[in-house]
């Protein structure tokens, strides 16, 4: 994972420039904490 996939963790997002396949990391990253803590954070 690089830092721009943890960018939405950490609470300081740079000005919302998102790179599309940024986000799409970013929630396939979500979706994986969500399976393995069983849907809840």
């Amino acid at each position: 994972m690089t830092s721009s996939d943890l960018a939405g963790f950490g609470g300081s997002v740079e000005p919302m420039v998102v790179d599309v396949t940024d986000r799409l990391a970013v929630e396939a990253a979500v979706a994986r904490v969500l399976a393995a803590t069983g849907g809840t954070l």
